[in-house]
């Protein structure tokens, strides 16, 4: 998490304060100049905002330092940004805020950090110094500068990334307003692969801000207009003149580091001698970054739509690929199946000739035991199966408590589930949707009843709001991609599904045959960061299984189970994680954000995680009992025992930036375990608070 870019260069706490934005560095002492030491602390800065509750520092420089806080009214985490300067600069400072103001106010694009709120506080900084203060758009992850100290992205990745950079500046430029500073430093990328544009600080607004002394004035403050490595030409040779082009220029620089993990300077390869794309990225990047601007894109759209359309020829070869994998499997099956049924001809005449030939005392095996119910893919989970016949098992009504990601009171959309006491099941998503099963088969849906209204559901998963899906009775898979319908499995020619799990924008199914299969939406070309050739590995790992049972996904996390107790567990950015040797004859998985769990015949629980993130987990309790059933939501972990109750704990430690998540679960723990008996039970703890759907058994309403 990394809002300090924000800053234009300013240290994270634990760092060393170098110079920041605003500030010149004397290279021959290395002091900075100009500056002032800028330091308040959250307590000092709670003082003087009370509507805002100050919750740690994430960020600081010689001129400001941006903190988490939350908007008490809206209760909502925001960046908050102050700023300060010497009185010397007091005038040139106060109009470049003034202008970074202007700017961010007229940016609204999903790719951009919005502005909430602005101000000034005459004597709010240090020594009585002036305080200038942004509230602004809070984004979990950290910037694209850190993600790039460990080398090149993915193609995939980058050209994802740049096709959102591209979009975010043609919706600025379409507003006269130029970045002039595009850097790795000032672009967020979010956990799901989410790009945000940083710092409009130092842009110029061609048509708002023409007039000459002004821009003299913003140019001799002692910033420096532009990060070297990633300048334009013109930048240096007629600041005045500059236009757009320059943002296309450093996006195209930009792109080429993150293809191939260098700054393009000096003489340097092309990006196909360093990473995995063709000539054609090559003939895009050099494009964008040509010196002569009139031979680059002429806009930074027509650069998102050459990205879009590489990044889809390279999406269909992917498929090209993974389906010629499929056919060569299914070729090679097809083969072993008819040598097969050749040996078994053949074993069946000369078991026929023996049996003629043998004489009539001759003892004749018996028939192999029948399969059991619980080895058929077709079966109820074999947790459901175990479960003892106790009030908890009775349908009942539903519940909620918490709060929605908007801040809103779940409660209202409760209102259609009113005086019904037969559900079964339910559903759930952190903004608001949910879907409950009742007794009799039917589904009550609020948030999502146009994908719900024309097909007879087998079962509902909202849980995953970027892939809410559903299965007919006719075993048809459907999921909403970019809220668009699209079956996933069970289409013609192909078996029909039992089960289903969803991930961060895919899908795990299980055919009639126990086959798994993995299924990525659209959505995910441009919002997954995964190396292709470690996936496709997983891939044929996981159609090379066979009698599935179960699949549980949880973002990129995924876990099964086979009719024998078999447990795999692995994750799309690592790969397969080693199952502990002790975990057998397992009837229940699940996993979480970052780790496994199985319950065993006997009710035993164990779990698990890949080695790099032993560190952050959190064991079980030692006292658990026999568990019957379990839910796994990300860093949250319930499990279920035979009298219907539910056991809750955080998974993973908690650190100084999810500090306000692990207090949002510790609230959400508390209630779960208060609970009692419950049928079924959804939840989820998040920065915007806690939220947990159950169904209480019983006929009575509250």
């Amino acid at each position: 998490m990394c809002p300090s870019c924000l800053l234009g260069g300013f240290a994270p706490p634990s760092a060393s304060v170098g110079a920041s934005a605003g500030t010149e560095r004397d290279l021959t002492t290395g002091q900075t100049q100009g500056a002032i030491e800028f330091a308040l602390s959250t307590e000092e800065l709670q003082q003087k905002f009370p509507d805002l509750e100050i919750l740690d520092l994430l960020g600081f420089g010689g001129m400001g330092a941006v903190y988490l806080a939350r908007q008490k009214r809206l209760d909502r985490l925001v960046a908050f940004k102050v700023l300060s300067c010497s009185p010397d600069r007091y005038e040139a400072f106060s109009l470049r805020f003034e202008q970074e103001a202007r700017v961010l106010a007229k940016l609204q694009h999903p790719h951009i950090v919005g502005l909430y709120d602005l101000g000034e506080l005459e004597e709010g900084g240090p020594d009585g110094l002036p305080l200038f203060y942004f509230s602004m758009e809070y984004v979990e992850g950290s910037d694209l500068r850190v993600r790039l100290r460990k080398g090149a992205l993915s193609a995939d990745a980058a050209l994802s990334i740049g096709e959102q950079l591209c979009g975010a500046l043609q919706c600025a430029h379409e507003m006269g307003v130029v970045h002039r500073d595009i850097k790795p430093a000032n672009i967020l990328i979010g956990p799901d692969n989410t790009a945000k544009i940083a710092d409009f600080g130092i842009a110029r607004i061609i048509r708002n801000l023409d007039d000459a002394e002004d821009i003299t004035r913003l140019t001799l403050t002692g910033t420096s207009i532009g990060t070297p490595q990633y300048t334009a030409p013109e930048q240096w040779d007629n600041l005045e003149g500059v236009d757009h082009r320059v943002d296309i220029f450093s996006l195209g620089v930009l792109l080429y580091e993150m293809l191939t993990g260098n700054v393009a300077v000096g003489v340097f390869d092309a990006p196909s001698k360093k990473a995995d794309v063709d000539e054609e990225v090559d003939a895009m990047v050099l494009r964008a970054m040509n010196r002569d601007p009139d031979r680059r894109f002429a806009t930074a759209g027509e650069f998102e739509r050459a990205l879009a359309e590489v990044r889809l020829k390279r999406s269909a070869i992917g498929r090209s690929r993974r389906n010629a994998m499929r056919a060569g499997k299914r070729i090679a099956i097809g083969a072993v199946a008819v040598l097969a049924l050749v040996g078994l001809g053949l074993w069946f005449f000369w078991d026929r000739f023996d049996q003629d030939c043998a004489p009539e005392s001759a003892v004749i095996a018996p028939p192999a035991a029948p399969v059991s119910p619980m080895a058929s893919p077709n079966a109820d989970p074999p947790s459901r199966q175990s479960l003892p016949a106790a009030d908890f098992a009775a349908p009942g009504h539903l519940r909620v408590w918490g709060l929605l990601d908007n801040g809103n009171d779940p409660a209202v959309g409760l209102a259609g589930a009113a005086g019904m006491g037969d559900y079964v099941a339910v559903t759930a998503n952190t903004r608001g949707p949910w879907a409950a099963l009742r007794s009799d088969g039917s589904y009550t849906t609020y948030g999502f009843e146009a994908f719900v209204a024309d097909k007879l559901w087998s079962r509902l998963d909202y849980a995953h709001s970027t892939c809410p899906a559903g299965l007919t009775s006719e075993g048809h898979l459907w999921c909403l991609d970019d809220d668009r319908p699209r079956l996933i499995g069970g289409r013609a020619g192909e078996d029909s599904v039992v089960r289903f799990a969803t991930g961060s924008h895919l899908v795990y199914t299980i055919d009639q045959q126990g086959k798994l299969g993995l299924h990525f939406l659209d959505s995910a070309v441009r919002s997954l960061n995964l190396d292709e050739h470690l996936v496709a590995g997983i891939e044929t790992q996981l159609t090379a299984l066979e009698d599935v049972v179960q699949v549980s996904a949880s973002n990129t996390n995924g876990i099964a189970i086979t009719k024998d107790g078999e447990v795999i567990s692995w994750h799309l950015g690592l790969g397969v994680v080693p199952t502990p040797p002790e975990v057998v004859d397992v009837v229940r998985v699940d996993c979480g954000a970052h780790d496994y769990y199985a319950v065993d015949s006997q009710g035993r629980l164990t779990t698990w995680s890949a080695q790099i993130f032993d560190s952050i987990q959190l064991k079980p309790p030692d006292d658990l009992g026999k568990v019957v059933d379990l839910r796994v939501r990300l860093e949250v972990c319930a499990v279920q025992f035979e009298d219907g109750t539910w056991r809750a704990w955080l998974t993973r430690r908690q650190s100084e930036r999810s500090s306000v998540r692990y207090q949002h679960g510790q609230r959400l723990v508390e209630k779960i375990n208060g609970l009692g008996p419950a049928r079924d039970l959804v939840f989820f703890a998040k920065n915007e608070g806690a939220l947990l759907y159950w169904i209480e058994p019983g006929d009575s309403e509250p």
